[in-house]
C-alpha cells in the first residue's frame, strides 16, 4: 500500500505515469488502475487499532503531548507511544534472557539505558549453531 501527500500545486506540475483513461488533475493523475481497496482498508484497520491502543493503554503517555494535540490525532500519538513502551520492555526481557544464554553474542546496542537508540530487533549468534539451526528452536 502506498501513500502520496502532497501540495495540489506541486502535485499538478509533477508528470505522471498514467494509464489513458486517469483524469489529467491530481489526486487522479496519479492511479494506475483499479485502486488496491483491501490495502486501504488494512491501512484503515491499523490507524484505528492504533487509536485504540491510544485510548486503551496510552494514558500515561498523555503528559507528552498536552496542548499538541487533541481528538483522534492525540489517540494516535499515545498509542505510538504505548507500543514503543512495550516494545522497550520486550527488548530488555529478550536482552536479559539472550546475555544469560551460555555461548550467545548479542550485537549492537545491550545498554538498557539506551534502548531508545536502537530498533526493538536483535541480532545475536549461538556459538557452534547455523543461523537455520537456531531458528528452529
Amino acid at each position: 500500500m502506498g501513500v502520496l501527500y502532497g501540495r495540489y500545486d506541486l502535485l499538478d506540475r509533477l508528470t505522471a505515469y498514467k494509464v489513458r483513461p486517469a483524469p489529467k488533475d491530481p489526486p487522479g493523475k496519479f492511479e494506475t488502475g483499479t485502486g488496491n481497496f483491501e490495502g486501504m482498508c488494512g491501512v484503515l484497520r491499523a490507524l484505528e487499532y492504533t487509536e485504540w491502543l491510544g485510548e486503551t493503554f496510552g494514558v500515561e503517555h498523555a503528559e507528552r503531548y498536552t496542548g499538541e494535540f487533541t481528538g483522534r490525532r492525540l489517540n494516535f500519538k499515545r498509542g505510538m507511544s504505548a507500543i514503543r513502551s512495550y516494545e522497550f520492555e520486550l527488548s530488555r526481557t529478550l536482552l536479559d534472557i539472550l546475555e544469560e544464554t551460555p555461548r550467545v553474542t548479542v550485537y549492537g546496542i545491550t545498554d538498557r539505558h539506551r534502548l531508545e537508540e536502537r530498533v526493538p530487533t536483535t541480532a545475536f549468534t549461538l556459538a557452534g549453531k547455523p543461523p537455520r539451526q537456531v531458528g528452529i528452536y
